[in-house]
């Protein structure tokens, strides 16, 4: 399940939630920077 008050407060408009994956669509000033979430779901063994 996710929580849409912490999706927004990342920035995101909206979310799309499937079977083996979450799609964020970011708004213009997300609150995450691209770098830093792709450093978090390139990590070995990482839950993201």
């Amino acid at each position: 399940m996710v929580d849409k008050t912490r999706v927004r407060r990342m920035g995101a408009r909206g979310y799309e939630l499937g079977p083996a994956c979450l799609v964020l669509s970011l708004g213009p000033e997300p609150g995450l920077a691209p770098a830093k979430i792709m450093r978090l779901v390139r990590k070995k063994g990482s839950r993201w």
